[in-house]
């Protein structure tokens, strides 16, 4: 699990939808979960297309107090491995730079 600490928020301490999470360890095949504030996650599940590409299956679920999910976002994307890049999911932007460990 990967745990993202630096929650950006507005005068208003309202939390904003973007982030950058910064270099996120993945293994092929293998859901990785990274927490993005109270109450909402993201799961993030690569697929190694070559030594240079991955495909991320990206989920972001909002739950509420109780634990159960209430929104719920997916969508894929394609980025070259070890370069950032930006993903939009539901109302929700972010930056990330996906490395890769060996299974």
């Amino acid at each position: 699990m990967v745990i993202h600490e630096g929650i950006t928020t507005n005068a208003a301490g309202m939390e904003l939808s973007n982030c950058d999470l910064g270099t996120v360890t993945l293994t092929n095949h293998y859901e990785t979960c990274v927490l993005l504030g109270p109450g909402r996650d993201c799961l993030l599940t690569p697929n190694v297309i070559d030594g240079k590409n991955v495909q991320l299956t990206v989920t972001v679920e909002s739950k509420k107090p109780n634990g159960k999910i209430h929104d719920l976002s997916i969508t894929q994307v394609v980025g070259k491995l070890g370069t950032p890049f930006e993903v939009a999911v539901g109302n929700f932007n972010f930056s990330l730079t996906p490395n890769m460990t060996a299974e």
